[in-house]
């Protein structure tokens, strides 16, 4: 994170020279030089205050990135008295924390729970180092909020990684399966089987032979696969987020909620299907809708950390509302 820090700020100065641009952004001493040789690392609302002052829309880029916490990040001023408020940065973060736990996210980010509760608490602020890890753990969409801010070319550290996300995202809408394809490559058995890849690949999945090898030819020509001593091998941890992009995000989920439907004529052993048609308070319902988001998150989680891949499958959450008036 510490080389993606000062290439992101190097990014924000853009052709400027290092002096100007502290000049310009309100400094009188080099702050640029210091920060982007990583001697100091400027605070995250410092940061954040700095892209503003140099003619980068934060807002903007926030509604981007998660439009329903945008609102929370907060400028004030003009020019080189501009500020954006440290503890609507804590704000925002918490909303994108939401119910996980700081034992699991100190895991995850390799901060301590005690700074993590100072800086969710809002009373140390957050440098952009931690800020960065922080988001890339609580979303693992940090490549996504970086492009939003700046080109993320300029952001080598960023950008392969941002090349690979979208490579997937554009497969995952193209062809869904894919994912379920790049899943089932992981796994010891694929790697121990002695069939050939397309027939073990579509016996599980239940699907032909000739549509395997057409999602393995687009893993391939994407750069997702390789093909190494007779077997398909997954060039590095996919993680797949399709938000940004409603109408084909909703495409998306209708084939994997049809999968499960489809799965119900002929389930395996070890599936799961459960339903509960209830009626609950307005309170109740929101809980229950939190609860389930934050189990998706953990089970996000869960399989993030998990070795060995010896099992492959689908996840969906489903919960509806019968009220017109409430849906509006």
């Amino acid at each position: 994170m510490k080389d993606l820090t000062r290439e992101f700020l190097r990014a924000v100065r853009g052709n400027r020279s290092q002096v100007a641009f502290s000049r310009r952004v309100g400094f009188s001493s080099n702050v640029a030089a210091e920060w982007e040789s990583g001697r100091r690392v400027p605070a995250a609302a410092t940061a954040l205050a700095i892209c503003a002052r140099s003619g980068i829309d934060v807002a903007k880029s926030f509604d981007v990135f998660h439009r329903d916490t945008a609102p929370l990040i907060l400028l004030r001023g003009k020019g080189k008295r501009l500020q954006v408020d440290a503890k609507s940065v804590a704000s925002w973060l918490r909303a994108h924390r939401a119910r996980t736990r700081a034992t699991e996210l100190a895991v995850r980010s390799g901060i301590s729970t005690f700074k993590l509760s100072r800086i969710f608490s809002g009373k140390s602020g957050v440098s952009l180092r931690d800020f960065f890890t922080l988001v890339d753990a609580m979303t693992d969409r940090l490549t996504d909020l970086i492009a939003a801010l700046i080109e993320i070319e300029r952001a080598p550290s960023a950008a392969q990684v941002h090349a690979k996300l979208e490579a997937s995202r554009e497969l995952a809408f193209s062809d869904p399966w894919t994912s379920a394809v790049l899943a089932l490559l992981e796994t010891d058995g694929y790697l121990a089987s002695e069939q050939g890849t397309a027939q073990f690949l579509a016996r599980r999945l239940r699907l032909s032979e000739s549509a395997i090898e057409a999602a393995l030819t687009a893993l391939t020509r994407a750069g997702l696969v390789a093909r190494r001593d007779g077997k398909y091998r997954v060039k590095g941890a996919l993680t797949i987020d399709t938000r940004g992009r409603t109408g084909a995000s909703l495409a998306l989920r209708r084939h994997w909620a049809n999968v499960g439907a489809e799965r119900l004529l002929s389930p395996g052993a070890r599936d799961l299907f459960a339903y509960n048609v209830f009626s609950a308070s307005h309170a109740d319902f929101a809980r229950i809708r939190e609860l389930l988001q934050q189990c998706f998150r953990e089970v996000r989680a869960i399989i993030a950390r998990s070795e060995p891949s010896e099992a492959a499958g689908l996840f969906t959450v489903q919960l509806f509302e019968w009220d017109e008036e409430a849906q509006k």
